[in-house]
């Protein structure tokens, strides 16, 4: 994971000091963090979700080769019983 990819904010247990992970951060074209859930009502939710941003080299080789396809999936949300 840590190949490309560092996290949002420094952890005492990976990273030797702040100096350390900010110039790793900068490095970086993938950042990870925990980020809270919140309900439509953006009410606090008990449960955290994955949040893996991209940037310089991510950001080309994700639209130019890791993507396959994007399907627009609105009228499915938008269908009766749906919501």
């Amino acid at each position: 994971m840590f190949d490309h990819g560092r996290v949002s904010s420094c952890q005492p247990r990976l990273h030797a000091d702040r100096a350390t992970w900010n110039r790793q951060l900068r490095a970086s074209p993938v950042r990870i963090q925990w980020d809270p859930e919140r309900s439509l009502r953006l009410a606090p939710l008990p449960h955290r979700s994955l949040q893996v941003g991209l940037s310089g080299e991510a950001v080309h080789r994700y639209v130019d080769e890791w993507l396959v396809r994007l399907t627009d999936v609105t009228p499915v949300a938008r269908a009766p019983g749906t919501g």
